[in-house]
């Protein structure tokens, strides 16, 4: 019995906080780290880096979508990369200090701020 040497995809994801921009699978993926430019191919090891400049999707030879970025986080687990746009970015950051300088303190019941006191 011949066994299946099918070459597997990969499934992609990439998403922000408020959106998904691209969800699919591919054939190889492209992207930059600290290191350099690194390629991503089914079968690859697991792994996490933070990458930068720009994310290209391939479906055989042909490259199908390629998407500037500030910075992003990207996920390589089992022939699925998962890539979360937006992370530490100065923006968002700022949004973040925002939301927390408009939001009231929570104020303590009566029995726990007298043992904090």
């Amino acid at each position: 019995m011949a066994k299946d040497k099918t070459i597997p995809r990969l499934i992609v994801q990439i998403k922000s906080p408020d959106q998904v921009y691209f969800e699919g699978e591919v054939d190889a993926l492209t992207s930059t780290n600290e290191k350099g430019t690194f390629d991503v191919l089914p079968l690859h090891a697991n792994f996490i880096s933070i990458i930068k400049h720009t994310i290209i999707l391939y479906k055989g030879p042909s490259k199908i979508r390629e998407m500037p970025i500030d910075s992003a986080v990207l996920k390589v687990v089992n022939n699925t990369i998962t890539i979360f746009l937006g992370i530490g970015t100065p923006e968002k950051q700022e949004n973040t200090i925002q939301k927390e300088i408009q939001e009231p303190p929570v104020a303590l019941p009566p029995s726990q701020a007298s043992k904090k006191s």
